[in-house]
C-alpha cells in the first residue's frame, strides 16, 4: 500500500513540476492562430483558447499586522480603503496540444508556463 501511494504521488508531482516558462518574446505560442504575447489580455485567451479553466484569487496586501495591535492603534491606523490584488490563472490548451497556464496580477500578464514534452513546431507540411 505505501509503495502504491508514493507511485501516485511522485506521478502527481512530477506532472505538476514538469512546466517550463515561457519565454513569450522568443517562443511561438498560438491558440486558433491568434498569437500569444506579453501584452495578451486574458478574453483573448478564453476567447481563442480550448480547454480553458480560470481561477481567480483576492488578496488584501495594505492594512494592519494582527501581531502588532495594541489598543489605540487599531482605530488609529485602519486602513479605510484596503488595498488588494487580483491574481487570475489561466489554464488552457494552446494550438498543437501544448497545454499552458498563464498569470495575470490586476489583469496584466506576469508569466506564462507550458508543458514542455508537448510542445511541437508548428511547421507547415508540404503538400503532395
Amino acid at each position: 500500500m505505501k509503495k502504491l501511494s508514493f507511485a501516485i504521488l511522485s506521478l502527481i508531482s512530477g506532472a505538476t513540476l514538469a512546466m517550463n516558462t515561457a519565454n513569450l518574446s522568443k517562443q511561438t505560442f498560438t491558440c486558433n492562430g491568434v498569437r500569444i504575447e506579453t501584452s495578451t489580455v486574458e478574453s483573448n485567451l478564453t476567447d481563442y483558447c480550448n480547454n480553458v479553466v480560470i481561477k481567480d484569487e483576492t488578496q488584501i496586501i495594505s492594512g494592519q499586522n494582527a501581531m502588532r495591535l495594541r489598543g489605540s492603534d487599531q482605530i488609529d491606523e485602519d486602513d479605510v480603503k484596503p488595498t488588494t490584488i487580483n491574481l487570475r490563472t489561466v489554464k488552457f490548451t494552446a494550438d498543437g496540444g501544448v497545454k499552458m497556464e498563464c498569470y495575470y496580477k490586476n489583469s496584466t500578464l506576469q508569466k506564462c508556463k507550458y508543458n514542455p514534452e508537448e510542445k511541437t513546431n508548428n511547421k507547415p507540411q508540404s503538400s503532395q
